[in-house]
């Protein structure tokens, strides 16, 4: 009734609670939960979140003068596979014992973020970074390394059309994986055929992607963050630093061409740089390892 306090209005719209005395212990949760100072507020994701947003913006300068560097902790990264296989150690301290995801070594999602960690940071990253470390590589190398990296762009969408959930949002976007791949195929065909043009150019150091157009991006964007949002809302977090990255080459650029141009090497970059830093601090450090949330909430990879 419009007697009622908001609070109880609110909790009978929400909740669907009509008497007094469940009103009140809706109150109470509401009281319980409420954050009283700062430390209240302090959760894993804060950190985990500020990490990756100064470890991003840092490998923007590091990628373009330090080539080669980044090129040996992509790769070093992986040794945390044979590391947790020989300690006998969970990624993010999770053996689905608490209700959380099994990620004991040589089970099945050890394996699955084992090849998701070799398709982005070994097939993708590391090709894109050694172009910045030839300056000036041949035009073949160049065409193979275009080719190559967006078979595993292609391939790194239309591989979650396998994960059928049956609900509506989930068929929409297995189309949208489609149509993205697709277009993709068909704008590497008519970037050969009817312009003569390579997927891959390197100029003065930096490396520019012809095949991901403008509104392909957008479109990839949204379809990602609705694909990831389905699994942890906190793995968004990779769309905005992509695109950040993106806007922080273009900064250090002279020629400034469009944002789009910076995709290819940005994101494989952003991801594989992402991924290692969350399987290493989520499965070593033990406050993100043993953090309570972490167990029943999908972590950042």
């Amino acid at each position: 009734t419009p007697h009622r306090p908001w609070i109880q209005q609110f909790a009978a719209m929400v909740f669907s609670v009509e008497t007094a005395e469940e009103c009140a212990k809706v109150i109470a949760v509401r009281d319980e939960l409420r954050a009283q100072n700062f430390s209240d507020l302090w959760h894993p994701y804060v950190l985990m979140y500020a990490l990756h947003g100064i470890v991003a913006l840092a490998f923007v300068p590091l990628s373009l003068k330090c080539p080669r560097l980044v090129i040996a902790i992509m790769v070093l990264s992986g040794l945390i596979w044979p590391l947790t296989w020989i300690l006998n150690q969970p990624l993010w301290g999770q053996d689905g014992s608490t209700g959380s995801q099994d990620l004991s070594p040589g089970g099945f999602l050890w394996w699955g973020v084992f090849i998701k960690w070799l398709i982005v940071n070994f097939c993708a990253a590391v090709p894109v970074v050694y172009l910045r470390v030839l300056r000036t590589p041949s035009h073949r190398t160049v065409m193979i390394t275009g080719a190559f990296v967006y078979v595993i762009l292609g391939a790194n969408v239309i591989w979650t059309v396998g994960l059928v959930k049956h609900e509506v949002v989930d068929w929409v976007n297995h189309a949208t994986a489609l149509t993205l791949t697709l277009s993709l195929v068909f704008h590497c065909i008519a970037l050969r055929k009817h312009h003569a043009r390579d997927f891959f150019e390197v100029r003065n150091g930096f490396v520019y992607g012809y095949a991901t157009p403008f509104p392909w991006l957008m479109c990839y964007t949204v379809w990602n963050v609705l694909f990831v949002a389905s699994i942890s809302i906190g793995m968004t977090l990779q769309d905005i630093l992509f695109w950040a990255m993106m806007l922080g080459f273009r900064t250090y650029d002279t020629k400034r061409l469009p944002i789009e141009m910076y995709f290819a090497y940005a994101r494989p970059v952003q991801l594989g740089v992402y991924i290692a830093l969350s399987d290493w601090v989520g499965t070593f450090i033990p406050f993100f390892r043993q953090a309570s949330t972490l167990k029943s909430q999908q972590p950042l990879p």
